[in-house]
């Protein structure tokens, strides 16, 4: 089945897809900027790197050959607000594409010639991040978006697929009460609306690196249910 490094997987989505994964027979290696706030079940190896890319730089591949890269959702935008203002958003945006490029490149190059290779991008569906407290900065994902579709035109012809899933709001995210507050600021498009589980979502995405002759690359891929508007 191969290796897959799962990057800031240490949230209730990173954890339940490396769960899913190891479930299944991957090899899993589960990445966190600092140490995981509790401990991976066996098999799952923890790996702690600030920057992706300086791990993959000097990474063993006798040890764990990685087959796989799966970029978990950036939850650090919690840590930026409005009340910043917009030189101090256009500095923080600008900080997190350069290093998640340098990442992504990074990912790459690693990938590069192993026919089958999958690289994801995990980012935000933001229709209820407002309603929800959630961190949302829409431009982040866009960005994201645009540097995968660049980049899958690049990698396909070394056998690497790369795609995007543009993820909703999980279930856990949020209480019972705010799921409420949001579904009453929807109105209409909450009729089409319902919260899905991580461990849904961590199916869905296993089942996309289980099959070797995936047919889509440089696609963004929406993972939820209702109104989201992208290429798929």
């Amino acid at each position: 089945m191969g290796t897959v490094l799962v990057t800031d997987a240490d949230c209730v989505l990173g954890r339940a897809l490396c769960a899913e994964l190891a479930a299944c027979g991957f090899g899993v290696l589960a990445h966190a900027r600092t140490p995981a706030r509790e401990p991976y079940p066996a098999p799952i190896v923890p790996v702690t790197a600030g920057r992706i890319s300086e791990a993959l730089a000097g990474w063993n591949e006798t040890v764990a050959p990685i087959g796989h890269v799966l970029f978990g959702q950036p939850w650090d935008a919690a840590d930026f607000t409005d009340e910043d203002g917009l030189e101090a958003m256009a500095a923080f945006l600008e900080d997190d594409l350069v290093g998640f490029l340098d990442d992504l490149q990074a990912a790459a190059r690693l990938l590069a010639r192993r026919n089958g290779a999958q690289l994801w991008v995990l980012t935000r569906e933001d229709s209820t991040c407002y309603y929800t407290g959630q961190p949302s900065l829409p431009i982040r994902a866009r960005a994201r978006h645009a540097a995968v579709k660049s980049l899958a035109k690049e990698v396909f012809r070394f056998g690497v697929r790369a795609n995007c899933a543009n993820i909703q709001t999980l279930a856990e995210q949020a209480s019972p009460e705010e799921w409420q507050h949001a579904r009453n600021g929807l109105k209409a498009f909450a009729m089409k609306f319902k919260p899905v589980e991580a461990v849904a979502v961590a199916r869905t995405l296993t089942a996309f690196l289980r099959q070797v002759d995936l047919p889509i690359s440089g696609m963004v891929v929406p993972i939820g249910v209702g109104f989201a508007e992208v290429n798929i």
